[in-house]
């Protein structure tokens, strides 16, 4: 903005008062990133040459000390102390009444977030609907949050601009499908940078030379600039572009080019996952005539996740069950609990739980730990971190399971696809896009004893199958799924 005043220097402290500084926020949570954004942009106004009008009462900086993802209080009487009572207040303002026409940021990544305010949790309704996910977990991440954020603002207003530097998963998640058409809802052009980095995916550039993180952190990351101009309701226009390398020739890239020099490559965006990514669509109506394993087995879920795998697996029975007698019975030992760092945190109450537990060894099961390596358990509901109980109480008797991924990143073509006759580890694939899905072939009714089996299968879906093939049987259409899932 300065550089468009340039030979005009004599009207730019005027501006700054009146126009500039009335019409830029910022919302920052921790007071000491809040003190420093006031010093630097006080330091840098004073070297663009402005001057306060009136020395001795100059304009504040519109920087609150507030949480950006809480809503507008009604104006009342806080506990707070009148100065921190003060900033909420005037933030609050902003938030409420102002006409904001560009929103952007660097905002947290962080899947396990805290900021759970009713009306930031009632705008990520938004991205949920007609959601058919068992996990839907990535969409409580801060940076998604902010985004929504930033959207309502536009929305407010029917025109505006949003620029986000954030985790790039939102561009192909599964779960972020309904977020996506959300997006392009609001927006008439949505433009994608993608700078990869992902250390978790294992990402090479084209060339198979080095990919390297923008930032040090395993997320991958995207810049996204969303525009609004019109009042469209028609599905805005989706523009990607990939940037693969080291983090030396990404940062050059970004300096020395604007929306206008990238060659931004127009996606065909298609329903019902309207990917943000490119896409081959040649095949994608025969695909589509197929059928979800997911959909096929209504009654799927992850593996167990034990919390503690040094205390709760082990390659043999006897060591386990050596490992867990002494850890029960010494609970009160400093150095077992240090050990296995038993502690209680939020309903993972393992301490407690082993301290008040009674040894049952018809608890120590098979488990399928990773691929083609089954090892021993102790099973015990109550101490597990993630049961996945309701899926796993059916492997007993005579059953099995298919274990799958739906999305999977590394360096082999897809093969995330195991059967099972045992419990399984919710880790059992390496897949950074979700854990194995667990789906048992029978479902057995404890109501009635826990000996009557049926069948875990869609019944429509059966149904149609049978009708091709009469004489097809559970166990038949498992083998056949396993094996073509193989092919």
């Amino acid at each position: 903005i300065y550089k468009k005043y340039k030979g005009q220097e004599g009207i730019w402290s005027s501006y700054v008062e009146n126009d500039l500084l009335p019409r830029i926020h910022g919302f920052e949570l921790l007071m000491a990133s809040y003190a420093m954004c006031h010093m630097k942009l006080d330091l840098l106004l004073q070297e663009t040459g402005y001057k306060p009008i009136n020395t001795q009462n100059p304009p504040r900086l519109s920087v609150y000390l507030t949480n950006a993802l809480e809503e507008h209080h009604p104006e009342m009487d806080t506990l707070f102390a009148s100065w921190l009572s003060r900033e909420a207040n005037e933030a609050s303002w902003i938030k409420k009444n102002m006409p904001i026409m560009v929103a952007f940021g660097n905002p947290p990544y962080s899947i396990t977030s805290s900021n759970k305010g009713e009306w930031i949790q009632r705008m990520l309704e938004d991205y949920k609907k007609g959601l058919n996910e068992q996990n839907i977990n990535p969409l409580s991440d801060d940076y998604v949050k902010f985004i929504r954020m930033a959207e309502s603002y536009i929305e407010k207003n029917n025109q505006g601009i949003v620029g986000m530097i954030t985790n790039n998963s939102f561009i192909d998640g599964l779960v972020h499908s309904q977020m996506r058409n959300h997006l392009l809802k609001t927006f008439d052009d949505i433009y994608i940078v993608d700078l990869h980095g992902n250390s978790s995916k294992r990402e090479t550039a084209p060339d198979g030379s080095e990919d390297k993180n923008v930032f040090d952190i395993r997320a991958g990351v995207a810049i996204s600039i969303f525009v609004k101009s019109s009042q469209s309701n028609e599905q805005g226009n989706i523009y990607h572009y990939d940037c693969f390398g080291k983090r030396d020739s990404k940062y050059n890239f970004l300096k020395s080019n604007s929306l206008s020099s990238i060659e931004f490559q127009k996606l065909d965006c298609r329903k019902p996952q309207y990917f943000f990514v490119p896409r081959d669509h040649v095949a994608n109506e025969t695909y589509s005539l197929g059928f979800q394993v997911s959909d096929l087995f209504p009654v799927h879920n992850t593996g167990t996740e034990t919390g503690r795998d040094d205390l709760f697996i082990a390659l043999h029975e006897d060591e386990l069950i050596r490992e867990i007698q002494h850890t029960f019975n010494n609970s009160d030992d400093p150095q077992v609990i240090a050990k296995h760092k038993l502690k209680d945190t939020g309903s993972f109450r393992l301490l407690s739980g082993v301290k008040e537990a009674n040894i049952d060894l018809s608890l120590v099961k098979e488990i399928s730990y990773r691929p083609f390596d089954t090892r021993k358990t102790y099973y015990d509901v109550s101490l597990q971190r993630r049961p996945a109980n309701k899926v796993l109480s059916h492997m007993k008797n005579k059953n099995m399971a298919l274990l799958f991924t739906r999305q999977a990143f590394c360096e082999m073509p897809y093969s995330h696809v195991l059967a099972t006759r045992f419990l399984s580890d919710n880790r059992i694939f390496y897949s950074n896009r979700g854990r194995n899905l667990h789906a048992p072939l029978y479902l057995y009714d404890d109501a009635l004893g826990g000996e009557t089996q049926n069948p875990n299968l869609d019944p429509k879906i059966y149904a149609t199958i049978k009708k091709s093939i009469p004489d097809v049987t559970p166990e038949s259409l498992f083998d056949y799924i396993y094996a073509v899932l193989h092919s």
